[in-house]
């Protein structure tokens, strides 16, 4: 991993800044393993052969967007003692701090401007030398107050902290696994593309099947190519710009000394990776239109709400007390459930399925507070919905005083029972999903008590 710098020296020039950080300056850099999720769009190389990597200005090509995207168009009314022009309104372009307008600038707004709701968003490509002159040009004439400037100031300090701190291994494997639950949404499809393949398995391809099959196997595939358009990857920095949009807008809303930006991306990510289907609808992500443009609409829609940010904020101050990160979770179904399928049950509370890459976390009997007992005999896994139900209301506890993971088991697998009776004469998909849910959870419970009786039997002999 590239060496991290010390950022707190104070250069005499930004580009002297921007040398020493390796997502703008990959020079001499031989293992920068980051290329899956982060591509070259915006750094260096001084000993590349390829031309685009020889650009000083690429970095900029990062910095201008952030930066343009605190930029609003408004309108304000005429000041006229003309009856006649009285009442019109003329575009402004103002600077926005916690979402509320500051001073309006006296300047045209770009003609490729547009207002997303997070700012200036320049459509097509950000990356090529005309466009970084116009970008430019457009904060050169900005005439900013003092005030205003020591917001841009601010701003650009946190993009080289947060540039340093995207070519870390906590950044980039969140990045990869924010991928990973986005990109597993193809399954569903691509499990009723086969089931049409296999419908014609002796003939050679979509050209042979029904119209109506055909027509759906075309949908389908295009389903996945949409969703494949979500990826974070290095042909597709619009993504990450996306992304880098959100963190710095929702960041914009926090007290300036709660958080530091690096904190602040990491509990972004991990936010929309634990609760991804509520970010990221399935459907929605299948039919979204291909521009990244339309992705930024929809994420900003979806996220930049103060609900959104306080869940973050939530978790970043819960989360080395009691919250499981998403590898932890994984930990625990690898070493002590012994369960590797995706599956875990069919939550009889949601009606949903509880999977090993999507699930709440629950510490049990509220043992959450204070000083929380993160271990494994403590921890079971819930849907979202039933969890946000449980709430802190301690009468609806799923264990008993002292209860730990087995009663969990015992707990659920009951409930479980209960809905299957309803379930056999209502819902028979229900009641085969119970069944299989039963299965599952006997499995797991009877892979825990193994480890839970290794586990005590260590302790007595150290004891």
């Amino acid at each position: 991993m590239a060496k991290v710098t010390n950022l707190n020296k104070k250069p005499t020039r930004l580009t002297n800044l921007i040398s020493e950080i390796p997502f703008f300056n990959r020079t001499n850099i031989e293992d920068f393993d980051i290329n899956d999720v982060i591509c070259n769009h915006w750094a260096y190389d001084l000993n590349s052969d390829k031309q685009e990597l020889m650009y000083f200005d690429q970095p900029m090509a990062f910095i201008y967007p952030i930066l343009l995207s605190f930029f609003h168009e408004d309108t304000i009314e005429v000041e006229t003692d003309d009856e006649a022009l009285m009442n019109l309104s003329k575009s402004v372009v103002v600077i926005r701090s916690k979402g509320e307008p500051k001073d309006s600038l006296s300047m045209e707004k770009s003609p490729r401007y547009k207002d997303t709701g997070t700012g200036w968003y320049r459509t097509g490509s950000n990356y090529e030398g005309k466009t970084l002159k116009e970008m430019s040009d457009f904060l050169g004439k900005a005439e900013l107050s003092d005030e205003d400037n020591e917001k841009m100031e601010s701003i650009v300090q946190n993009i080289l902290w947060y540039a340093q701190h995207l070519t870390s291994d906590s950044m980039i494997s969140r990045l990869k696994k924010l991928n990973d639950v986005i990109q597993n949404k193809k399954k569903t499809y691509q499990e009723k593309m086969d089931n049409i393949k296999d419908t014609y398995s002796e003939f050679t391809g979509p050209e042979d099947y029904s119209d109506s099959d055909r027509r759906h196997y075309e949908e389908l595939s295009n389903k996945i190519k949409m969703i494949e358009k979500w990826r974070i990857w290095k042909n597709r920095p619009g993504m990450l710009l996306s992304f880098s949009l959100l963190i710095f807008h929702s960041f914009d809303h926090m007290a300036k000394d709660r958080f530091k930006i690096e904190n602040w991306a990491e509990g972004v990510l991990d936010v929309l990776i634990d609760d991804f289907n509520s970010y990221y609808p399935t459907e929605t992500l299948a039919t979204m239109r291909s521009s990244d443009f339309a992705r930024l609409r929809t994420l900003f829609d979806k996220c930049h709400k103060k609900d959104f940010r306080d869940k973050v904020a939530k978790y970043l101050q819960t989360k080395d007390k009691s919250l499981w990160t998403q590898p932890q979770k994984l930990t625990i179904f690898k070493d002590v459930w012994n369960w590797y399928s995706e599956n875990l049950y069919f939550c009889p509370h949601a009606k949903v399925w509880v999977t090993i890459t999507d699930n709440h976390g629950h510490h049990l009997h509220f043992r959450s507070s204070g000083e929380p007992q993160k271990t494994p005999e403590n921890f079971f896994p819930l849907s979202t919905k039933y969890n946000m139900w449980i709430g802190d209301n301690s009468d609806r506890n799923i264990v008993a005083e002292g209860g730990n993971f087995i009663d969990a088991f015992d707990y659920m697998m009951k409930k479980i029972e209960d809905e299957m009776d309803k379930a056999q004469i209502q819902n028979q998909e229900h009641y085969q999903y119970y069944h299989m849910s039963l299965v599952n959870l006997r499995l797991a419970k009877s892979n825990c008590e193994k480890w839970l009786e290794k586990k005590l039997e260590k302790e007595k002999k150290v004891a």
